[in-house]
């Protein structure tokens, strides 16, 4: 009778003899022979999740996850996300391929259990995703790309958006986006109009062109659908990068008002009203705020100066800019503040036109704490009163001031700087003192 061996024994008995040997001994039994390297590879490679994450993280080969799809299903884990970002960065195209098309990326399986992802790693989960699509941007990795718009798999959304409209973003934010790209996007299921709906927080299309100076995608996709309104963001305030008019008037200050005339041209509203609340910026001098509340693009405008005398001829200077915006329609009213007589795109508009509803005002001005202010009181209050020492920017607030400000305003600012003044330098202090009589105040 001949002799048993490994290579002959029945399934049952070769499983009880392999179950509890380690990995590195299956490898070895598999180099052994090759009858018994087909019989112990499906029990070596069974395991698909945690053959993943061992070639992803240690970058071996692609054959073990080949040999890993042909044994055995390969079933999304919690790490799924951060395996395809490593595959796609460390360009090893054939194993995203096969974890693509067998669905390995699968968002609704993490989105149902983040609840019980208590460990330090869980928030990988949230980043892994977004950062996977943004590594499928990059020049070096769009054949990733264009294999996802290709092959769509059965999850075609993340968080509520579209794949094609989540790399049209992506694509965009890297500002190194060509025309002929955006088209192909286009072709492949990207909706800009979609995306002004969905994804959240995230920028505007149309306004993330104007901000890297892509007009000719700007006209793309303006031709394709996109709301020159930009996005309709409900639930939180909005951002300079949410209204492509508002992205225009912040580009207005250091390159001129050509995308201003642009949107306007397409129908945007020079009064536009939006719940628009920017951080501020550091070092702005004493008494200058951290947040800024824009309700119109004008706000966004004076928010974004830097140069206040400006060298080269063909630029507008600050002043010639605020004019620019009064003639382009932009209406003082009564309590020196722009009058909204434009449909916020935004929120619903309450019976008298052109203003917010209660609840749009409620949630995005009080929950900061802020409120509409005067032009010039805007302006003091972000850039404090160390800046009067330009010339440049004591002529805009002389300006400005002309326009007019509520007493109570006038006298809010005051005793704001009422302390620090005194810190300022004597040609602060003189310009300030103009400035308070200007507005009819006195000096203290």
């Amino acid at each position: 009778m001949a002799a048993a061996s490994l290579a002959t024994l029945p399934n049952e008995l070769l499983e009880d003899i392999l179950r509890p040997l380690a990995r590195s001994d299956l490898n070895s039994l598999c180099i052994s022979c090759k009858a018994l390297q087909k019989r112990i590879e499906p029990f070596l490679y069974a395991d698909a999740g945690r053959i993943i994450e061992r070639v992803v993280h240690r970058s071996i080969g692609n054959t073990a996850i080949i040999k890993a799809a042909r044994h055995g299903p390969i079933k999304t884990d919690a790490w799924c996300f951060s395996a395809l970002r490593q595959l796609i960065r460390q360009n090893r195209f054939e194993s995203f391929q096969i974890l693509w098309d067998r669905d390995y990326w699968d968002p609704t399986y993490v989105q149902g259990r983040m609840h019980v992802l208590k460990n330090k790693r869980s928030g990988d989960i949230w980043s892994g995703t977004p950062k996977m699509f943004a590594e499928a941007c990059r020049p070096a990795s769009r054949h990733f790309m264009e294999y996802m718009l290709e092959h769509p798999c059965n999850s075609g959304h993340y968080m509520g958006q579209a794949v094609p409209d989540i790399l049209l973003i992506k694509v965009l934010r890297r500002g190194d986006a060509t025309a002929s790209l955006v088209q192909y996007l286009l072709d492949h299921g990207a909706d800009p109009h979609r995306c002004q709906a969905t994804g959240g927080a995230q920028a505007d299309p149309l306004a993330l062109a104007i901000q890297h100076d892509q007009m000719d995608i700007f006209e793309l996709l303006l031709a394709r659908g996109a709301s020159i309104h930009g996005k309709r963001f409900y639930q939180k305030a909005d951002g300079i990068l949410h209204i492509p008019i508002f992205t225009a008037a912040v580009k207005m200050a250091s390159q001129g008002p050509q995308a201003v005339l642009r949107c306007v041209d397409s129908g945007s509203m020079v009064n536009h009203a939006a719940a628009v609340i920017a951080r501020g910026r550091a070092q702005r001098g004493n008494g200058s705020q951290k947040k800024a509340f824009m309700p119109h693009p004008i706000y966004a405008y004076l928010y974004a100066i830097e140069d206040w005398d400006p060298e080269e001829s063909s630029t507008m200077t600050p002043v010639e800019g605020v004019k620019f915006w009064l003639e382009l329609g932009v209406a003082i009213g009564k309590d020196a503040r722009p009058v909204q007589n434009a449909r916020a795109v935004q929120e619903p508009v309450s019976a008298q036109e052109g203003e917010l509803s209660q609840e749009a005002v409620r949630k995005p001005w009080a929950r900061h704490d802020l409120t509409a202010k005067s032009l010039v009181f805007f302006l003091i209050q972000q850039r404090g009163l160390r800046r009067f020492e330009s010339d440049g920017y004591f002529t805009l607030v002389k300006f400005l001031a002309s326009l007019g400000s509520s007493r109570d305003e006038v006298l809010e600012l005051r005793d704001m700087y009422n302390r620090c003044h005194h810190m300022e330098s004597t040609v602060v202090n003189d310009r300030w003192q103009e400035v308070l009589r200007m507005l009819d105040v006195p000096y203290a």
